[in-house]
């Protein structure tokens, strides 16, 4: 399985030795709770105004922060201020919900907060940036039964919780809402 978002290096060499299946597109936003977009942002979700808040991130470098101001604002430099930085998205999910300022997150991991109205993704009119996730084998490699129970099972469970729904669809409608 491949993760590659924004915030890595592109891939180099050769891929014709691979094959590579999509298997969720994620759709990553900018989030803020209702609180902290209601008493910070004052429902002002324009450039400037979202420049001067906090943010919490999970790398160093908050290059996914950096990435999303270029993919929606083409700013290639951002001065960003991160008052937390953390090593996982659950951790920037829980801080988002603590008002502790915007972060990052894929949209099917706070869905049920989107829903719910305790999170607010940040709209800017600009489509979403996507994440893809893939699987990726050598092509002239034959799966022995464990692999194929395992990607099986694995492709299962995906389905079911969800994560293959269409969320910027959802999303969009809780924006025009």
């Amino acid at each position: 399985m491949i993760d590659v978002f924004l915030t890595q290096n592109p891939v180099l060499g050769d891929l014709s030795i691979y094959s590579i299946r999509r298997i969720v597109n994620e759709e990553v936003i900018l989030a803020g709770s209702q609180t902290y977009c209601d008493r910070v942002l004052g429902g002002d979700f324009a450039l400037d105004n979202i420049l001067s808040k906090e943010f919490i991130t999970y790398r160093h470098d908050a290059l996914a922060l950096k990435n999303w101001f270029r993919h929606h604002f083409k700013l290639l430099s951002p001065k960003i201020r991160i008052v937390l930085t953390v090593d996982s998205l659950q951790a920037v999910i829980s801080a988002i919900e603590h008002d502790l300022g915007l972060g990052i997150v894929a949209s099917h991991l706070v869905y049920d907060q989107i829903q719910a109205g305790r999170i607010v993704p940040i709209a800017t009119g600009q489509p979403e940036i996507v994440n893809r996730i893939s699987l990726v084998q050598l092509q002239d490699k034959v799966p022995g039964l464990t692999e194929k129970m395992f990607l099986r099972h694995m492709m299962r469970e995906i389905k079911r919780i969800g994560v293959l729904k269409d969320y910027s669809k959802v999303a969009e409608k809780i924006r025009a809402s």
